[in-house]
């Protein structure tokens, strides 16, 4: 999961799902990776490359920066996107955004909780932060 701070407002085109418009605030990207998630990491985190997945497009938007990495042992993407979802002050800011091979309304949520609040909910869902290296 990438935990992503957006400093300003800002609209961002996502690939073929069209223009998203996103709120200053906190917002997560829940995705598995389960092959080769040390290099998918790496990849979501350098600054060029070509656009492939939603996160890519996200990603782009200068407003837009990764405040950390949470991980998980678990596959449990779709389930971990629907329980955030059913927070209070959860958000989706496009429909579908990071759910493509999935049923979820959606894998991309702003979140109004503080950081520290949503880092210590991952923490107790067994979610831990990737440690620099």
């Amino acid at each position: 999961m990438l935990i992503l701070q957006c400093a300003a407002p800002c609209r961002v085109t996502v690939g073929a799902w069209g223009e998203v418009a996103l709120a200053t605030g906190i917002h997560l990207y829940v995705g598995s990776a389960r092959r080769a998630w040390q290099a998918r990491i790496r990849r979501h985190l350098t600054v060029t490359k070509k656009r492939r997945w939603h996160i890519d497009y996200l990603l782009a938007a200068p407003e837009m920066s990764v405040v950390s990495v949470q991980l998980t042992l678990e596959d449990r993407e779709c389930r971990t996107a629907q329980a955030l979802a059913s927070l209070p002050g959860v958000t989706l800011p496009g429909r579908r955004i990071g759910a493509s091979d999935c049923r979820c309304p959606g894998h991309f949520l702003r979140m109004e909780a503080p950081l520290p609040v949503i880092e210590a909910t991952l923490h107790g869902w067994g979610f831990a932060p990737l440690e620099e290296s």
